[in-house]
């Protein structure tokens, strides 16, 4: 895999409000500009400058996170419970 993201365990479980910094790591041979995006923003939102983003719960539900760079993607889950 040319890109991965690493996470002490997978899925991400958090209560609303928090929030939890993951960083994705590229192969060499990938170039480009890292994105980050959530399926669904009203539960967890992305904030992300490069290989490092920061996961804000925001609402109950289960959404995926994404990375996409040089056409390679990479993704977890994250689960919100109720506060």
């Amino acid at each position: 895999m040319k890109l991965k993201i690493t996470l002490m365990k997978s899925p991400i479980a958090c209560q609303p409000k928090q929030k939890a910094t993951v960083k994705a790591i590229k192969d060499a041979s990938l170039s480009g500009e890292a994105v980050w995006s959530s399926s669904d923003v009203s539960i967890a939102s992305i904030e992300y400058q490069g290989l490092i983003a920061v996961v804000t719960a925001a609402s109950a539900g289960e959404c995926t996170v994404t990375v996409s760079l040089g056409g390679e993607r990479s993704e977890f889950v994250v689960v919100v419970g109720k506060e």
